[in-house]
C-alpha cells in the first residue's frame, strides 16, 4: 500500500510542478534568459512528465507484485524508476536549460 501512496505523491508533485515551476530546486536561481529558454524548450513540462511516470511506475509495479504474489517487484521497480527518473531529469534538464544552442 505504501507504493501506491508514494506513486500518488509523485503524481501530485508533478501536477504542482506543471502549474508552479518555481518549486523546482534551483529554478529560481536561473537567470531570466535561462528561465525563458528552459520554458521555451519545455523543461517544466518534461520535469512534470517524468515525475508522473515515476508515480505511475510505482503504482503499476505494486499492482503487478500483488498479481504475481512477489512483493519484491514493487520495491525494486520503485528504486529503479526513481534512479532512472532522477538521472533523466538531471542530464536532459541540463540540456534543456543550457543557453548554448539558442
Amino acid at each position: 500500500m505504501k507504493y501506491i501512496a508514494i506513486g500518488l505523491i509523485f503524481i501530485v508533485i508533478s501536477i504542482v510542478v506543471k502549474f508552479f515551476p518555481n518549486v523546482i530546486s534551483g529554478y529560481n536561481t536561473l537567470s531570466q534568459n535561462e528561465r525563458q529558454s528552459s520554458a521555451k524548450r519545455g523543461f517544466p513540462k518534461f520535469f512534470s512528465f517524468i515525475l508522473c511516470m515515476m508515480g505511475v511506475a510505482s503504482i503499476l509495479s505494486y499492482l503487478i507484485s500483488i498479481w504475481l504474489d512477489t512483493p519484491s517487484i514493487a520495491k525494486n521497480a520503485l528504486v529503479i524508476s526513481v534512479l532512472i527518473g532522477a538521472i533523466t531529469i538531471v542530464v536532459s534538464g541540463k540540456l534543456l536549460i543550457s543557453n548554448n544552442n539558442s
